[in-house]
């Protein structure tokens, strides 16, 4: 996962915030009240939850278990790494509090949701690719696709990579490379009336092995056969030497066309535009102001996976920031305590389960954020609900294609945080299946942003 820069109120044109009078959280439990102001948090009038508030974020999640542990050794040097990071003074008050963030671990129930906390150092710094434990490899091979991006057309005699997610419902890891009976995704074709086509499919490996019970996102490499017509396609497993077997049951009606495969992205831009990940960004925003400007003085933002940096935060308008990584949240509280032009509201949710009231926002905002989440389709459906008829959802900066090689990449996979990339055809895919209309879209070399809304026209 790539950690935003710390945007200050020089970079972004910053102008005098507005204010929001009272917190607007409902309580995640219960859904039937408004949550009231204690001391050190947040209490459910109707259920009695208590929410508690660290370092400056209240944690509006259901189960979420804070715990004090000792500081690393390298603690000292992470420090002062985050202070120059973040470019913060190196005061006592400073490293007392960075002391303080450090000092607790954050447990979910959802155990990708952990993975994403307590690992904010290795997003800013170097960090060797995690261990695996051998004891258990390939052995009864056991997973599901829980999730596929595979079209209803294919292009006859190519080959194309479409992401198929797969869940490892055994207690054996699933490996590909360094291993002897290597186990490698792969697919069968059939005629409509069962006769086979083409048995050996194409292989593709894992990227990293996938652990015991953990789902990963694969782009899998598919030949569509030569001749157009109407097929079977059937995914499966493919453990070399030994033979096919161990996926549920997962096949799906192809049709195979003499021609180029409609990419689902009419009227999309592409642009050779090639930026740094910092340059894109500021592009994107100045895209976003345009936008927002239309909105009006009292318009209300919601920035999901700002971590440590939110990218509206200097827009002059009422900004939450919504993270599940408690850490990084804390360090940009930090960051904007004394930032008088900051109007941005620091919250550790699930963004699957807001605490706020339908229809709350007049745009939700999203920066290199979609691809993290499992399902980006079910995301985009349930924050609409909180999204004003005529407000819009912007998804801006996500990486486009297929590249599964990168460092950081495979890094984040064996540390359990969930990582995947997805094509033009593919975010298409997943914008139809939220049931949102593209109102603009352009892809700039590979960075996606687009504006969605539920109508024709968005403000």
């Amino acid at each position: 996962m790539s950690l935003n820069r710390f945007v200050g109120p020089g970079d972004a044109g910053a102008v005098r915030p507005a204010t929001e009078p009272e917190a607007p959280y409902v309580c995640v439990c219960c859904r039937r009240a408004r949550l009231a102001k204690i001391d050190d948090g947040y209490v459910c009038p109707a259920c009695g939850s208590v929410f508690p508030v660290l370092m400056g974020v209240p944690l509006l999640v259901d189960g979420v278990v804070p715990e004090r542990t000792h500081p690393p050794a390298s603690v000292d040097a992470d420090i002062r790494r985050i202070l120059e990071y973040f470019r913060l003074p190196s005061s006592v008050d400073n490293v007392n509090a960075l002391r303080e963030i450090f000092g607790r671990r954050y447990t979910f129930r959802q155990q990708h949701y952990t993975a994403e906390n307590n690992s904010f150092m290795s997003r800013i710094s170097e960090t060797p690719l995690g261990e695996w434990k051998p004891e258990r490899v390939n052995e009864n091979l056991r997973a599901a696709v829980t999730q596929d991006y595979i079209p209803e057309e294919l292009s006859a005699g190519t080959a194309s990579t479409h992401n198929v997610r797969i869940r490892n419902d055994d207690d054996a890891w699933l490996v590909s490379q360094e291993v002897c009976n290597p186990v490698f995704i792969s697919y069968h074709w059939f005629a409509l009336d069962g006769r086979v086509v083409l048995w050996d499919g194409k292989r593709t490996p894992f990227p990293v092995p996938l652990a015991p019970h953990r789902a990963m996102t694969v782009p899998v490499s598919i030949a569509a056969p030569a001749e157009p017509g109407d097929y079977i396609l059937r995914l499966d497993l493919a453990r070399e030497w030994l033979g096919w077997g161990g996926l549920e049951p997962w096949e799906r009606s192809v049709r195979v066309v003499g021609r180029e495969a409609d990419p689902r992205c009419p009227g999309w831009i592409v642009s050779q535009r090639r930026e740094d990940y910092a340059k894109d960004h500021e592009y994107a925003r100045t895209l976003l102001q345009e936008r927002i400007s239309g909105l009006g003085s009292q318009a209300r933002i919601l920035e999901l996976g700002g971590t440590s940096s939110p990218q509206t935060a200097w827009f002059g308008l009422p900004v939450w920031n919504v993270d599940i990584d408690v850490q990084s949240l804390q360090i940009g509280a930090l960051c904007h305590a004394n930032l008088d032009r900051s109007s941005c509201s620091f919250v550790c949710a699930d963004a699957h389960q807001l605490p706020f009231e339908p229809a709350y926002f007049d745009c939700i905002v999203m920066f290199a954020t979609l691809h993290h989440f499992e399902e980006p389709a079910r995301l985009l459906r349930s924050a609409t609900a909180y999204l004003k008829a005529d407000g819009f959802i912007a998804v801006l900066c996500d990486p486009v294609g297929h590249d599964v090689a990168g460092a950081d990449y495979r890094r984040d996979l064996m540390a359990g945080i969930n990582e995947q990339t997805f094509t033009p055809a593919e975010y298409a895919m997943i914008f139809d299946r939220a049931g949102l209309h593209v109102v603009h879209a352009q892809i700039d070399d590979l960075s996606l942003k687009a504006f969605l809304g539920r109508g024709s026209e968005i403000p």
